[in-house]
């Protein structure tokens, strides 16, 4: 995939190098010029401004009936007002995300623990994916503050999503209950 996003830039940049430069010898020295640097912005600007896939949001129910042990639950950044998670964890090794619409289950196939110099746990790193191996996501949290009383900790931190083959990243928060 990255091999064709090369291509097309380059394919780009030619075609407007042709067309400034036909331009320039038909109307004179004020004709402007193409650059590779001004091509590549607009490329990567047109990449990071179209998201390759949409992650929807889960509805509140879904895989209540799987729920045992600890729940984890991901907001995108700025929205945990809504209260509508984009990825939950079951358990410690099942996960569930909306792509494009479809309901995605992924599994847990590598863990990290972070834990500061006393041995107390700070962060994590979990790769899930799907069974077909289209879907992947990496985990990447901070741990907060904890309650006690509800026996929960807070996060923050990033979801990077691989579908297909094109990859997102996404600012999250929540937290874990159990």
């Amino acid at each position: 995939m990255k091999c064709l996003q090369w291509l097309v830039m380059f394919c780009i940049t030619s075609w407007l190098v042709a067309a400034c430069s036909n331009c320039a010898a038909m109307q004179g020295s004020e004709a402007p010029t193409a650059s590779a640097a001004i091509v590549t912005t607009t490329v990567a600007e047109l990449h990071a401004s179209t998201p390759a896939f949409v992650v929807g949001t889960l509805g509140e129910n879904e895989a209540d009936d799987e729920s045992e042990g600890c729940v984890t639950s991901l907001t995108q950044m700025g929205a945990a007002a809504s209260g509508r998670d984009i990825f939950r964890v079951i358990g410690e090794a099942r996960g569930l995300i909306r792509i494009n619409g479809t309901l995605i289950h992924v599994s847990q196939v590598h863990a990290e623990s972070r834990e500061d110099g006393e041995g107390q746990p700070i962060g994590s790193m979990s790769v899930f994916e799907d069974a077909s191996h289209a879907t992947r996501v990496v985990a990447t949290l901070k741990f907060g503050a904890y309650n006690e009383a509800a026996d929960s900790t807070e996060h923050t931190g990033t979801l990077t999503i691989t579908y297909k083959g094109l990859t997102q990243r996404v600012r999250v928060e929540g937290g874990t209950a159990c």
